[in-house]
């Protein structure tokens, strides 16, 4: 599975911890998402983030887009991202 449609239902759940994966990743993109006071300061804080870029695809200089392993990330790296955007 590597279509976008994929990644945004279906999570990896080789370790039994796909139901959890799941619901980071969608807490993840939806806390992104929300267009409030803090929008931009939690952008930035994903852009300024080792851990984050490490998921981040590379192919555009200028605009985020998670790659793959973002949605195949172990637990505790979901964790962190969660605890960062928060």
């Amino acid at each position: 599975m590597s279509s976008q449609n994929a990644l945004d239902y279906f999570v990896q759940d080789d370790d039994g911890a796909g139901d959890l994966r799941g619901k980071l990743v969608d807490s993840i993109q939806r806390c992104l998402e929300r267009r409030d006071a803090a929008y931009q300061t939690r952008w930035d804080k994903v852009w300024s983030s080792a851990l984050c870029q490490k998921y981040r695809r590379s192919e555009s200089e200028d605009y985020w887009l998670w790659a793959r392993a973002f949605f195949d990330a172990p637990i505790f790296d979901l964790q962190a991202i969660a605890a960062l955007v928060q």
